[in-house]
């Protein structure tokens, strides 16, 4: 198959659970993409998701792809989704379509029942060959929608200047008291454990398991892609972050607190050093994942904020001069007729047991018009100055099931 540039693309399927080429290619694509690696599909497995993997090639090469993740839920039967693909080096609509209909051979030969998919950074341009080919704008998250990005190519004293005051203060603080941060190793998972169980308790949501955390050291710190930074006092663990470096990007995953010392800003602490980690190993970005698409809308827009987000765990994110980044929408389409009854029972299926949970609020007409958006920043002086007190990000749903 080609286009009118005379580009010849081939495609392969796999179900193989590892393949570097494929991960070295992802490497290469901006903003990182660790839900498309083979190394997150070896982390997913451990609640039965099972990889399919549609590779792009031109010239002998990876020129883009999809890895989708496959379950069996029962009545519902086999179901599918893709978090952040798929990735595509060319911007080019005759391969889109292309491809989307290699997709959906390769999905009906598998006998999915329901594929849900959810476009990257910049595959905005992807929405409409999608609607064409069947899929339909979806009203729950199979990732989430907008995130935070800070770019850390900067030197040390240009990324505190562009913080809000209240988020430079606190680090300067956190700078100057006992608080010691090292990075953790194996060793170090039940305390990890129980850091995270304590900010689950105080926000109400449920902690990672000790396994599903061996899990994830297991899938990713193989190849030093696991960066767990552990804050100290006297010895004594106090916070910890989980973070994933995969492409250019340092992806913050969870943070957890003992609820001790927030006074001395542990959780301010562990962002500015894993700012610095990034900085200092090459990434162009460290991003505090997940925000609330309310909040996110109002930002890009210049509207008012929702009530209670100054409160929330997605404003402290705000503070530390990153920009919202918006994805495009999530899309699903059943693969079979008549089965539209089965829609949210899908729904919750790969909310909960993909691991991303049901969004909140429905999709409004100003939502929809958000996620049309690429990058915003709210500039609006002095905005988000008010002190708050040191706490984890909030949960994870990527990593929660």
């Amino acid at each position: 198959m080609s286009n009118q540039n005379g580009t010849n693309w081939g495609f392969q399927a796999s179900t193989a659970g590892r393949d570097t080429s494929w991960d070295a290619f992802l490497d290469s694509q901006p903003y990182g993409l660790h839900q498309q690696s083979t190394l997150w599909a070896s982390f997913k497995a451990h609640n039965g998701w099972r990889p399919i993997r549609i590779k792009v090639m031109a010239r002998e090469k990876i020129v883009g792809g999809i890895q989708i993740l496959v379950r069996r839920f029962g009545v519902l039967g086999r179901i599918g989704y893709a978090s952040r693909g798929p990735a595509l080096s060319e911007n080019d609509p005759e391969l889109f379509r292309l491809f989307i209909d290699r997709v959906l051979a390769v999905a009906r030969a598998e006998k999915l029942r329901y594929l849900a998919i959810q476009p990257p950074f910049g595959l905005h341009g992807l929405t409409s060959p999608l609607a064409a080919s069947g899929f339909h704008p979806v009203h729950f998250q199979v990732a989430p929608t907008a995130t935070v990005l800070v770019d850390v190519t900067q030197n040390p004293e240009r990324l505190l200047a562009q913080m809000r005051s209240g988020a430079r203060r606190a680090i300067r603080k956190a700078l100057q008291s006992p608080l010691q941060v090292r990075r953790a190793t194996e060793q170090d998972i039940p305390t990890l454990q129980r850091l995270l169980s304590a900010t689950a308790a105080r926000q109400g949501f449920s902690p990672p398991s000790p396994a599903l955390l061996e899990n994830m050291w297991r899938s990713f710190s193989s190849d030093g892609r696991f960066v767990a930074l552990l804050a100290e006092r006297g010895g004594a663990p106090v916070a910890c972050e989980l973070d994933i470096r995969f492409g250019d990007v340092l992806v913050s995953k969870r943070c957890g607190w003992s609820g001790e010392f927030a006074k001395e800003h542990p959780t301010e602490l562990l962002v500015w050093h894993g700012m610095q980690w990034a900085r200092e190993n090459g990434m162009k970005f460290y991003e505090l994942e997940g925000m609330q698409p309310s909040l996110a809308d109002a930002i890009c827009r210049h509207e008012s904020l929702p009530p209670g987000s100054e409160k929330s765990a997605h404003w402290f994110k705000l503070g530390f001069g990153g920009s919202v980044m918006t994805l495009p929408q999530n899309h699903g389409r059943f693969l079979l007729p008549g089965l539209g009854w089965m829609h949210q029972l899908t729904a919750r299926a790969l909310a909960w047991h993909g691991g991303h949970r049901l969004s909140s609020e429905p999709m409004t007409g100003s939502l929809r018009a958000y996620v049309d958006a690429s990058v915003c920043k709210d500039a609006r002086p002095g905005v988000g100055d008010q002190r708050r007190e040191s706490e984890s990000m909030g949960p994870d749903p990527s990593i929660a099931a």
